[in-house]
């Protein structure tokens, strides 16, 4: 995942060339940096706080504040370290203001230098369970990563096995609409089944940067095609 001043540098190197990447620099940032797309979508997902840059202890403990007692977990505006599942990512109990502090201190060292602009603490929701990753410890849940193109889906692949899905619940067809403020060519959405059956989103992400895992290659390019015809012939 390239930083913004990196993708920034290599759209114009292309443009230069009269080569253009689906995305512009704006584009990129508006599924990338999760602050840039939860203000669109802040009903349809987890309660999430999140600062400017690195913060202080003091500023740590103020953002835990808003969580009162409830459990979160720890990233930055793009990803977590889920596979440090309770070393640097999960907080159990966010009043617990030691072990809280002690879990995103080891995230902001773990990330170092990677980390993108600041902190992000998100409700953890109780999702529908799949299992536990036999290493971390962390959980398993039934989610399915969606491509968006032209706010149409691509495809459909599970996000954790990477397997063909192609298909989704009816819960992507009601948020649809509110996709559309997701000022992006090419973006993916993760949405994840709640314990209690309901849908949530989980993430969304710039299509470029978004893993298709174990999806078929060709399958992606054809439906991708598909979608590509429709809105040139429409």
């Amino acid at each position: 995942m390239m930083k913004p001043k990196d993708y920034e540098y290599l759209y114009n190197s292309l443009a230069d060339k009269n080569y253009y990447l689906i995305n512009s620099p704006d584009e990129y940032l508006n599924a990338h940096y999760l602050p840039n797309w939860y203000k669109y979508l802040e009903n349809l997902t987890s309660k999430t706080i999140w600062s400017k840059d690195i913060p202080s202890k003091e500023e740590i403990v103020d953002m835990l504040k808003y969580f009162n007692e409830e459990p979160i977990i720890v990233k930055y505006y793009v990803k977590s370290r889920k596979h440090e599942w309770y070393k640097s990512c999960y907080i159990k109990n966010s009043k617990e203001r030691e072990n809280a502090i002690q879990v995103i201190d080891n995230f902001i060292k773990g990330q170092g230098e990677d980390i993108n602009q600041g902190i992000v603490l998100r409700k953890f929701v109780d999702l529908e369970s799949v299992g536990f990753h036999e290493k971390s410890g962390m959980p398993i849940s039934n989610e399915l990563r969606l491509f968006i193109f032209n706010y149409k889906v691509v495809c459909t692949i599970g996000y954790w096995d990477g397997k063909n899905v192609d298909e989704y619940p009816e819960f992507v067809n009601q948020i649809l609409y509110e996709l559309k403020n997701i000022k992006s060519s090419f973006f993916t959405v993760d949405i994840a089944k709640k314990s209690n059956g309901e849908w949530i989103i989980m993430e969304l992400g710039d299509g470029q940067v978004s893993g298709l895992q174990e999806y078929n290659i060709k399958d992606f390019y054809i439906k991708l095609i598909e979608v590509l015809k429709y809105k040139f012939i429409k």
